[in-house]
């Protein structure tokens, strides 16, 4: 790695530390661990997590020193996957108040400009995603993908040897087994 020489020492902490993070949530289990969000006023957003107990990844900006990532034009904060259900609810909490149900008791949905995070309880989500398991709790179980032709896409999995199945909905969807252990679904 070639970095300035006052820059040096501190960009590799920054790469090591994050490694060891990784690999400590990745020992517990392989899939999605962190969520990323963008806000308008970012700095506030992430004193809004901070105040509700909830782990973040701070605020990063174009502009900002830190070498850990680069983020977009508004500014992006993450969402660690907590420890423990406690630190799930708190996160919870901190979304801006859901725009739904989607039908399901516990089932809370978050329209968030342009993307939605969907948090359902463990006993409704074999009704979404038939035979998924989360390795653990709170967990990123899937993430969805929109694609032009669900037929093309089923094609292109058989093709390649990936096996997918439909959701109640319509929707295909690879099993977490499948794809490094978290669901990808094709809407």
């Amino acid at each position: 790695m070639q970095a300035p020489p006052d820059v040096l020492p501190r960009l590799v902490e920054r790469v090591t530390a994050t490694s060891a993070g990784l690999a400590a949530h990745l020992a517990r289990f392989e899939g999605l661990h962190i969520l990323m969000f963008s806000a308008p006023d970012i700095d506030a957003a992430a004193a809004r997590l901070s105040a509700a107990g909830v782990g973040h990844g701070g605020v990063n900006t174009p502009g900002s020193r830190r070498t850990q990532r680069r983020a977009g034009p508004r500014g992006r904060r993450a969402l660690r996957r907590g420890r423990g259900t406690r630190e799930h609810d708190r996160a919870v909490r901190a979304l801006p108040r859901p725009s739904g149900q989607a039908g399901r008791p516990g089932t809370r949905v978050f329209d968030l400009a342009g993307a939605r995070l969907i948090i359902v309880p463990e006993s409704g989500l074999a009704a979404l995603l038939p035979g998924e398991r989360p390795a653990a709790l709170p967990a990123l179980v899937a993430c969805t993908v929109a694609v032009r032709d669900l037929d093309t896409t089923g094609e292109s999995l058989l093709d390649n040897g990936i096996a997918a199945h439909r959701t109640p909905s319509g929707d295909l969807f690879v099993p977490a087994a499948g794809a490094l252990g978290t669901a990808i679904v094709f809407h």
